[in-house]
């Protein structure tokens, strides 16, 4: 089971939460952006994004991602999941599909403290997703896959032949 920063390190849920979801989701989406200084590059109408720091000559980092708005649970995960990015930080976990575990847990536990619908969907596209990670580390020569990653082996028909 992921468990989330949220759970791990206390951070703050939101105080009042309104009471339509849409409403819900925009302040999800204020409030992350604010809280970690993050600039939005561009609102993706497809599934899918990405994050990333821009380094000026001047020392100044900008947070950016790349995502969609959160107007439903899937592109609230999605865009929790790229927000997750800076919140955990950078290079903070080693291999990137150990990044990409944590940021999806972020993700997760930032939805359910926001009391937003994590669907079966939801669930998949995260499973399917550290699949894939996990995949792409294998491929490019990975020695030793961290633990928490093993269970996303299975559907690749290896999970015996974990190399750690």
């Amino acid at each position: 089971m992921i468990q989330s920063v949220w759970e791990r390190e206390g951070a703050r849920a939101p105080i009042v939460l309104p009471r339509g979801m849409l409403a819900r989701y925009e302040l999800l989406q204020a409030d992350l952006l604010s809280l970690y200084d993050i600039h939005v590059r561009r609102w993706r109408s497809s599934m899918s994004g990405a994050a990333w720091e821009e380094h000026d000559a001047d020392g100044t980092i900008t947070r950016v991602i790349d995502t969609p708005r959160p107007r439903g649970p899937m592109s609230a995960a999605i865009f929790c999941h790229e927000v997750g990015h800076h919140a955990i930080g950078f290079d903070r976990y080693k291999p990137r599909c150990l990044e990409e575990y944590h940021a999806w847990a972020w993700s997760l536990g930032t939805l359910a403290a926001w009391d937003v619908t994590i669907s079966d969907r939801v669930r998949a596209r995260v499973h399917e997703s550290l699949e894939y990670a996990v995949a792409k580390g294998l491929r490019r020569g990975l020695k030793r896959l961290p633990d928490e990653l093993v269970p996303f082996l299975s559907e690749l028909g290896c999970a015996s032949d974990n190399p750690g």
